[in-house]
Parts: C-alpha cells; sequence; structure tokens
C-alpha cells in the first residue's frame, strides 16, 4: 500500500513530479506564479520538489567524490619559498581547515542548498517587493528554481561518470545555465517584468549565494 501510494505520488498525472520538471522547463516562472496565486493542488509541492532535488545532488556529489582539494602549493603559493618557520605553520594550519571545510560541503551539500535558498530569496524579494509578493512567497519560487538547476546539475554529473569530462567545466556550464534559467524565471514570474533588470537580479542573487560561501570558508580558514 505505502509503495503503491509513493509511486503514485511521484508519477500521478495531475501533479506528479514528472510533470512538475516538463512544467519548470517549459513554463518555467509561470509555475511559481499559479502556484502563489492558489493552484496549489496542480502541482508536486515546492518544499519536498527542492528536499528531493538536494538530496539527490547530496548523492551523485559524494558517489563520484566530484569536490576535489587543491595542494597546498595551489591555495597558498608562497609556501614554497617562505622560510618562516610561524608562517609554513600558519599555512599549513589554514590548509588544513580548507581541506575540512571543503569535505564539510562535499558531505552537506543539502544543508548548504537549504542555507542559500533564503539568501537568493531575500536578493529578489527586495528588488521586487512592489510587485506584490512576500518573502515567503519568493522562498517558495526559489524553491522551484533552484530544485530545477539542482536536477540539472545531478543530470550533468551523472553523465559525467560516462564520459569523464573535467569536473570544473561541468560546475562552469551549470552556473551558466542556472544563471540563464533563473532569469527568464523571474521574467516569466513577475508580469510586465524587464529583461535586463531580471538578469541582473539573477546575476546579483547568484554572486550573494558566492560570496557567502567564499566569506564563511575564509572565517573557517583562519
Amino acid at each position: 500500500e505505502v509503495a503503491h501510494e509513493g509511486i503514485h505520488y511521484f508519477t500521478h498525472a495531475d501533479k506528479g513530479i514528472l510533470k512538475l520538471i516538463r512544467d519548470l522547463a517549459l513554463k518555467t516562472g509561470l509555475v511559481a506564479r499559479e502556484y502563489i496565486g492558489g493552484k496549489r493542488k496542480k502541482y508536486f509541492p515546492p518544499l519536498n520538489f527542492f528536499l528531493l532535488a538536494s538530496a539527490l545532488n547530496l548523492f551523485i556529489i559524494n558517489f563520484d567524490r566530484m569536490i576535489k582539494v587543491q595542494s597546498i602549493e595551489k591555495i597558498f603559493p608562497n609556501i614554497v619559498t617562505e622560510t618562516n618557520p610561524k608562517m609554513i605553520q600558519m599555512y599549513t594550519h589554514s590548509y588544513e581547515r580548507y581541506v575540512q571545510g571543503t569535505a564539510f560541503l562535499g558531505a552537506h551539500g543539502n544543508l548548504s542548498a537549504i542555507l542559500m535558498l533564503p539568501i537568493v530569496a531575500f536578493v529578489f524579494w527586495l528588488f521586487y517587493r512592489k510587485r506584490g509578493y512576500n518573502f515567503t512567497e519568493h522562498l517558495v519560487a526559489n524553491m522551484y528554481a533552484s530544485g530545477f538547476t539542482t536536477l540539472t546539475f545531478v543530470a550533468m554529473a551523472a553523465i559525467n561518470l560516462l564520459v569523464k569530462m573535467d569536473i570544473y567545466t561541468i560546475f562552469y556550464v551549470w552556473f551558466l545555465f542556472q544563471f540563464g534559467y533563473l532569469a527568464v524565471f523571474y521574467y516569466r514570474m513577475i508580469p510586465n517584468s524587464s529583461v535586463v533588470r531580471a538578469i541582473f537580479w539573477s546575476a546579483t542573487a547568484l554572486l550573494a549565494t558566492f560570496l557567502f560561501i567564499e566569506l564563511g570558508m575564509m572565517i573557517y580558514m583562519m
């Protein structure tokens, strides 16, 4: 009975996850607009979708150890010529913290995604606050957008298990896709939105998350 209900939940013709993925690919931001507008029985729940995508992302990253740790010479080039024992000790300590931080991000990618979600939602709420959507509604919209782009990364990473491309190339391509998708998503979600503004604020939101991660890593290393 549980198995039957579970399969029905994911594949139901009216609001299954496969239909949601198709709609997010073709209708992008219109999905969020309709869901926030009250058509909630029509779509797979946003939080469930986001958590499922995050879980799959965590699995694929750890399955192939996709997050690579760079050598200490790459992070601190000065250590090669450094002669001061205290400076060498400082570089070594910071590198150990870098390795620990990278391992944490790899093992808890879903937690990182959850922490990033409100930052992106806040940036868009700040800019579009006069368009009638509150912060929670932007949060819901970004659960759909982030969930879809995360599943795209999972698909790219799964293909990469076969073709074995440079993982950083995969990350760069996915980042560009995420930027473009988010811009289209908000352009279609917000009535009478400007293409240029949607692009600008999509870049701003992604930059904010990147800086947040980098700042957190720097503080941890220090």
